[in-house]
């Protein structure tokens, strides 16, 4: 059993129980779902909907913000 750790921006620590698809590329429908609801949602949901950590999804989201997407 992985005990759950928090870093001090209170964000949780990769965990492989609550972010399965760490180190995976990003899906389309993945990305979809990121544009679609990271704004309504916020940080603290939509990581634990797609599998991955909140630092990955805060990343991916200023990124294709960033471009345009």
């Amino acid at each position: 059993m992985y005990a759950i750790e928090y870093d001090a921006g209170n964000r949780m620590r990769y965990n492989p129980r609550f972010h399965p698809n760490h180190g995976k590329p990003f899906t389309e429908k993945e990305l979809e779902y990121l544009c679609a609801f990271y704004e309504h949602d916020g940080i603290k949901s939509i990581p634990m909907a797609l599998g991955r950590t909140e630092m990955t999804v805060a990343l991916k989201y200023m990124r294709l913000k960033k471009r345009g997407g």
